[in-house]
């Protein structure tokens, strides 16, 4: 009996994974027009308060110094922790508080799998190591190509993987309390994109 040649069965997957993450779902409202709202503000302005002044700008620091340490994760970790978090998402049992758990939430499938976009993931990725005002023009255009991609369904995907991928112990463990509230950096950004508001 002759053995089986399972390398064409991995091309066949290979190929699927490749669909799976190339044809993102059409947006399931009508477009909204893209404004800038009133959270959206490039430049935040700091505190009054010496001492308050002070911890803003160390959190900042904080936040920074942890991108510089911790690079933006691989497209193909990305989609593999995707997949499995897809998988994940099925299981009877869930994790509370992982990307999984949230996927099961927002009632996403393997087909929302092709809302993620890695080169604005990357980029909102990186913007954590900029400051704010100079962060700004990159997340605000990330946030519209995401828009574009799948309207807010899509942003809210990438958001939430972002959060996630930074924050969970997937890909680095013991992130700084400044990571965890980079997304609401990212929600006020994005605020008046389409239907997204702050």
């Amino acid at each position: 009996m002759s053995t089986i040649d399972y390398s064409k069965w991995e091309k066949l997957q290979e190929g699927s994974d490749e669909e799976m993450f190339q044809q993102p779902l059409p947006p399931s409202s009508p477009r909204q027009p893209i404004k800038v709202g009133p959270f959206a503000v490039a430049n935040p302005r700091l505190p009054d308060d010496p001492t308050a002044r002070r911890e803003v700008l160390r959190e900042q620091k904080e936040l920074r110094d942890f991108v510089r340490l911790h690079p933006c994760p691989a497209e193909a970790d990305l989609r593999a922790w995707l997949r499995r978090m897809h998988e994940q998402s099925e299981k009877p049992q869930v994790k509370h508080g992982t990307f999984a758990w949230v996927m099961r939430n927002m009632e996403w499938n393997s087909e929302h799998l092709a809302w993620f976009h890695y080169p604005s993931f990357r980029v909102l990725w990186e913007s954590a190591a900029l400051a704010p005002s100079t962060a700004f023009a990159g997340q605000r255009s990330a946030g519209i190509t995401l828009y574009e991609r799948g309207g807010k369904p899509c942003m809210q995907f990438n958001f939430y993987a972002l959060h996630h991928a930074m924050a969970g112990e997937d890909f680095h463990a013991n992130a700084p309390f400044p990571v965890y509230t980079f997304a609401g950096d990212i929600e006020k950004v994005w605020d008046g994109i389409g239907s997204w508001w702050a």
